[in-house]
């Protein structure tokens, strides 16, 4: 069975502003293949634990210029965010909370 996961999590309705928004991401990668199938597969593996929140891929320019695709949520209220990274960390999962970036006009 092929594993699919979208290209962007799914967008929630915002409850509070941008500022309280964060994404929790557990894992980065240089190529979007590999991206897209880590996405998949962690989504199936701790799909409890990420509480109805779907992973997906978002691609990331460094300041160096490199190109990384995150494994990521969708952005979420900071207390669900906590709450997901910790279970995931206690599972053994690495996972890293991200600030939501205000998206310019």
């Amino acid at each position: 069975a092929a594993l699919n996961a979208p290209e962007s999590p799914a967008p929630r309705p915002e409850r509070k502003g941008v500022q309280d928004q964060m994404m929790v991401q557990l894992a980065a990668f240089r190529k979007r293949e590999k991206a897209i199938t880590a996405a998949a597969l962690l989504n199936q593996k701790h799909a409890e634990r990420l509480q109805g929140y779907q992973l997906g891929v978002r691609l990331v320019n460094s300041t160096d210029g490199q190109v990384f695709w995150r494994v990521i949520t969708d952005p979420l209220p900071k207390q669900d965010a906590l709450l997901i990274c910790d279970g995931l960390k206690r599972a053994g999962q690495d996972c890293i909370i991200r600030q939501m970036k205000a998206q310019k006009p």
